[in-house]
């Protein structure tokens, strides 16, 4: 259990590919705290946010009911900024820019759609090797899928996913969840959180 920030009111732990958020990771997370902390009664533990099976990172869970409520305000309020590392196939130009679409979610995938929810990123190139490219992206909005289906719809599919690629099952993908900044809800101090996301996508360097 990789936990890289936690106080009274929140932990950050980081999952690995092929896991849920909820309800698997979030009980694997729940389990660990009550036997670390030897507590005897129920843990209150729930996920801030989601992080899509396929893909790893920063996870944000909420140790309080209060914690959880205000952590969602800010969300609503886009208050809190989220970058991901992902690795897609193809050069991406330009090498740094904004990517704006409308989404909707269907049964297993999301797909650009002009009716749809606004999807909004900012991304710059890291690196490119070997016809990939290396992106960190800024999410404004957090859809579901949001930097897969805008990648995969302009030819830069994350490397290992198959469901956008070839409508096939996907195990892990090679897109990580590496900092969290907002004003603590609570403190009120700056909170940043951060993980080098090198080592994890190192599997699927080319």
């Amino acid at each position: 259990m990789q936990i890289v920030y936690e106080d009274n009111h929140y932990v950050a732990v980081i999952k690995p590919c092929g896991t849920s958020t909820e309800p698997h990771f979030e009980e694997e997370v729940k389990a660990f705290i009550k036997t670390r902390d030897e507590k005897p009664g129920n843990v209150f533990l729930k996920a801030t946010h989601r992080l899509d099976r396929p893909a790893s990172g920063i996870v944000l869970f909420a140790k309080t009911e209060k914690g959880l409520a205000r952590m969602h305000k800010l969300m609503r309020e886009r208050k809190v900024k989220k970058t991901y590392y992902a690795l897609v196939e193809g050069i991406v130009k330009p090498s740094k820019g904004t990517w704006h679409d409308k989404i909707s979610k269907g049964d297993r995938k999301a797909y650009l759609d002009h009716d749809g929810k606004e999807a909004l990123l900012h991304y710059d190139t890291i690196k490119t090797d070997r016809g990939h490219t290396l992106l960190r992206c800024d999410l404004v909005t957090g859809r579901y899928h949001q930097i897969r289906i805008q990648s995969a719809s302009r030819g830069h599919w994350i490397s290992g996913d198959d469901l956008y690629k070839k409508n096939l099952s996907t195990v892990q993908i090679a897109l990580f969840h590496s900092e969290m900044e907002f004003i603590h809800p609570i403190k009120g101090t700056l909170c940043i959180i951060t993980v080098d996301a090198t080592a994890p996508l190192e599997n699927f360097q080319v």
